[in-house]
């Protein structure tokens, strides 16, 4: 696979990690706090987008992080 394909790949992987993981957390809160099934649906919806979008991100420009590596 060349680098292109790896790192879209590697993106698509990152996003619906991401995405399971706001989901789950979305609907965790919204169950702990009693909220209505509508506004836990939302919320669920918008950790998911939040969470997908920046685990991609992150896959998709690995060189960018703020921590240094020490050699």
């Amino acid at each position: 696979m060349n680098s292109r394909n790896s790192m879209a790949a590697n993106a698509t992987l990152h996003c619906l990690t991401g995405c399971a993981i706001g989901e789950i957390a979305g609907l965790m809160i919204g169950t702990a706090l009693g909220l209505s099934n509508a506004v836990t649906i939302a919320l669920a919806v918008g950790l998911a987008f939040l969470f997908g979008y920046a685990l991609s991100t992150l896959a998709a420009h690995p060189g960018r992080s703020r921590v240094r590596r020490r050699a």
